[in-house]
């Protein structure tokens, strides 16, 4: 009876040890978002019948538990599963070999010199205070203090000489002790930092191990017989993502505006996930998605307060064309970035976000040192290149690339490189909102081409008719072309507006052009052959009480 009793609680004991092992997990797939990633491991574990727990350790920290799923394949069932962290201590064990030996040899013999220096330290201190007596009983002598009655002459001189020579051997005795003192502060310095030396190489051969964290998934599992399995899970973690880098390259007029699209991953977890697949993603799962819902809309009246000058002549801004480009490049930065453009990437067009795959496996290093980038896909779209000028701000001729169709592309908020003719031009701060079906960009000067504006003063005057003011404003349009091919050419500029009553704008006799009422945008089309040289003049009449000053002309 009593055996059987033994039999049986070791089979508890085995089936309670069994059902709560620790199982490690391989990282499969992890799919990049803009911000944060999703990683996908798979286990293969063993049950026993029964409920137990299955704990898959040595996960990632700060997972998004809401973000966990888990399928599994085998004849149990998972009833729950919980997201914890335990602190381990690892077994640090005494290294018993023989390069450990001959270092704790080495250090047992310094840390022993080291403490037999102490006697030294008291010895010295004992001598010292032996001389700084005698020393001071002989300063304090009467006859060295003036205060002795000598018998005689002969003996005052025999004592004045016993104090001198005795003052000079316990000075000198002073001095040698001084440096005997020098002489062990060298030593022990020396002792300690060999210790030092010898403890640091230990300690560096064999390293202590610290305690640590444990991220782990629990699993409670029932199944009605032992078996084998697998379980592969899914979570979110917040310190990975993906820095989009794009390019347009232009090689000239009537060529196609080539974009490149490149993905810089990078994760901070703290676990390196080698030989994965990956994916890159242009969604971003930790963004708003919930569709928002209007409230009323309520109106009132408040005191109206005085916002302009009266006759201030309101203004349209002109940017120039190459406006939103940055032209400072880049510093380059010191840092090592794997590149792979050569593997095969496949791109698959979801709802509202693409997803790229691609056919060979990468390994992501944990670290900012250590990004990683990939080229996710390169196209060509047809471009129509026009010469714009706005002469009002510059008197230089820009070109302008415009391409339709750059929305299947889905490029995401991200600062592209622009290059005509492998130059850098500069960049763009792209915004999936800041641009109609056609996308128009700055490729920089045309140096063949001079358009200027300038005030024609003999046909700009002011006058007072009765009670209002007239003022006439006309400009002078010169434009040149110095190559020697005829060219295309697109001028803008703009007309005042009025916001104000009394205040009237009106234009004079103009070049025909195309004109915008709402904004005051104007914008004339030159055909201009080689070597061309061509000018107009347009201009404009304001007109406003006299009791007013206008503002903005």
């Amino acid at each position: 009876m009593k055996k059987l009793f033994v039999l049986v609680l070791a089979a508890l004991f085995s089936i309670t040890a069994f059902a709560e092992g620790e199982v490690s997990s391989k990282v499969e797939e992890v799919t990049f978002f803009l911000s944060g990633a999703q990683v996908n491991r798979s286990a293969d574990i063993n049950y026993n019948s029964g409920i137990q727990e299955i704990i898959l350790h040595d996960l990632e920290p700060g997972i998004n538990a809401g973000s966990i799923v888990l399928t599994g394949t085998g004849d149990f069932t998972l009833l729950s599963y919980r997201y914890e962290t335990r602190t381990k201590q690892p077994k640090n064990e005494e290294p018993n070999d023989a390069t450990a030996r001959a270092l704790q040899r080495k250090i047992k013999a310094a840390e022993d010199s080291l403490s037999d220096m102490q006697y030294w330290s008291k010895n010295l201190a004992f001598r010292l205070e032996v001389l700084n007596n005698e020393k001071r009983l002989l300063l304090n002598n009467p006859i060295n203090q003036g205060t002795a009655i000598a018998d005689s002459l002969q003996l005052l001189q025999d004592a004045v000489a016993y104090l001198r020579q005795r003052l000079n051997e316990v000075n000198d005795a002073l001095v040698d002790h001084s440096r005997e003192q020098e002489g062990y502060n060298e030593t022990r310095q020396h002792l300690q930092q060999r210790i030092a030396a010898l403890r640091q190489d230990f300690q560096d051969r064999y390293p202590v191990k610290s305690a640590y964290y444990d991220y782990r998934l629990v699993l409670a599992v029932e199944a009605d017989r032992a078996g084998s399995g697998n379980i592969e899970f899914t979570y979110l973690v917040n310190s990975a993502g993906w820095t989009p880098e794009i390019e347009f390259r232009s090689n000239g007029y009537g060529e196609p505006m080539e974009i490149q699209q490149r993905a810089q991953v990078y994760q901070n977890t703290g676990k390196n996930w080698d030989n994965v697949d990956l994916l890159v993603s242009t969604s971003n799962p930790t963004s708003h998605r919930n569709k928002p819902y209007l409230q009323p809309w309520i109106l009132s009246l408040v005191e109206r307060a005085q916002t302009r000058n009266a006759g201030v002549l309101e203004s349209v801004q002109v940017y120039k064309a190459e406006a939103g480009i940055d032209s400072v490049e880049e510093a380059p930065k010191e840092l090592t970035v794997a590149s792979y453009d050569v593997a095969q990437v496949t791109r698959v067009e979801q709802l509202a976000f693409k997803l790229f795959s691609f056919d060979r496996k990468f390994s992501i290093k944990s670290g900012s040192a250590y990004p990683l980038r990939v080229k996710l896909e390169r196209a060509e779209l047809d471009c129509d290149y026009r010469l714009v000028a706005v002469p009002k701000l510059y008197n230089a001729v820009f070109v302008q690339a415009r391409f339709a169709d750059w929305q299947e592309y889905m490029l995401p908020n991200a600062k592209a490189k622009l290059y005509y003719q492998n130059t850098f031009l500069g960049q763009l701060q792209m915004n999936k909102n800041m641009f109609a079906d056609t996308l128009e960009l700055s490729m920089g000067i045309d140096e063949g081409l001079s358009v200027t504006r300038e005030l024609v003063l003999t046909k700009s005057k002011n006058s007072i008719i009765g009670k209002r003011v007239k003022q006439e404003r006309v400009y002078r349009y010169i434009v040149e072309n110095f190559k020697s091919t005829a060219v295309e050419l697109y001028i803008q500029d703009h007309m005042p507006l009025s916001l104000q009553d009394g205040l009237e704008v009106e234009r004079l006799e103009c070049r025909d052009g195309s004109y915008t009422e709402t904004d005051g945008m104007i914008e004339w089309k030159f055909d201009l052959g080689p070597r061309a040289k061509e000018e107009f003049e347009c201009g404009f009449e304001v007109s406003y009480p006299k009791d007013k000053v206008l503002r903005g002309l």
